[in-house]
């Protein structure tokens, strides 16, 4: 089905759909980064990717594969997370 066809049943115009399509996309994807934001920082009583960094330069985290692993994965996610704020902001 497109979106012409799911606008015409609906009624509504084609771009509220397609913009409201995407705008749930968008927050489906931000709640899946922040769910994983979320386990990433409790494993670590962490808040933030300084947060991190500084834990490892005091010793609070052990500097092993998976940490440095986790370390990697919560900065692209924060930045991820950053990148869909803005779209969502301009929807």
């Amino acid at each position: 089905m497109t979106i012409i066809q799911i606008a015409e049943k609906l009624h509504i115009a084609p771009q509220v759909v397609e913009r409201e399509g995407i705008k749930a996309l968008l927050e489906k994807k931000l709640l899946q980064m922040e769910t994983e934001l979320l386990l990433l920082a409790r494993k670590y009583t962490i808040n933030t990717i300084s947060d991190f960094l500084s834990a490892i330069k005091k010793g609070m985290i052990s500097e092993t594969e998976d940490s440095r692993e986790d370390f990697f994965r919560f900065d692209y996610l924060e930045a991820e997370r950053g990148k869909i704020d803005e779209l969502l902001q301009s929807l």
